[in-house]
């Protein structure tokens, strides 16, 4: 086999795998690929370049409610979900809540940079993500992976796929997760 070859392959077989993923679930079911973290699981430290310059850095994120989505420029079902995320960065902007796209596996930043600018407008911050990035948050085995931090910058739940009812499960758990962060009087 071709050295260019294999990395196409196992593109393939993600993103075939992230499709299968989103057929095997009934339209309207609620059913997901949603897991809950395990209670209080820190979160891994973030500092990962931007798109557009820059860099996104846990400090930045600290007290913020964080959507993290890990996808792919190649990934069919990433991309579909980027319209839904970017609503509820929209929605929930002035409420404490960031969504990050970290773009991984999509080649250089002009790549991701001309794939959102073109096709994908949104209004959060990307970031290019890395093998490192990759180890330190445990891997990703199916793409898109969307990862919800709370304030206290502590994994709460993780959706691996795209899914029927990830956007409304994941609106639900932003709520959740600002009432239990809410100020005390």
């Amino acid at each position: 086999m071709r050295g260019n070859a294999l990395p196409a392959l196992l593109a393939a077989g993600v993103c075939v795998f992230s499709l299968a993923m989103t057929l095997a679930v009934p339209p309207g079911s609620t059913a997901t690929v949603a897991l809950d973290a395990p209670p209080a699981a820190a979160a891994p430290a973030l500092r990962l370049p931007a798109v557009g310059g820059g860099s996104v850095a846990r400090a930045q994120l600290q007290g913020q409610v964080v959507v993290l989505d890990v996808w792919a420029t190649w990934c069919g079902p990433c991309l579909t979900e980027l319209p839904a995320l970017d609503a509820i960065q929209r929605d929930y902007a002035g409420r404490g809540v960031t969504v990050l796209g970290v773009a991984l596996d999509s080649g250089d930043e002009e790549a991701v940079a001309g794939v959102l600018r073109d096709h994908f407008p949104v209004a959060y911050p990307m970031a290019l993500g890395d093998n490192a990035f990759e180890r330190a948050w445990g891997g990703f085995w199916a793409l898109p992976t969307t990862i919800l931090v709370d304030r206290r910058w502590r994994v709460r739940k993780r959706w691996r796929g795209a899914v029927a009812g990830k956007e409304q499960q994941l609106r639900a758990a932003i709520e959740q997760l600002l009432q239990e962060d809410a100020p005390r009087r």
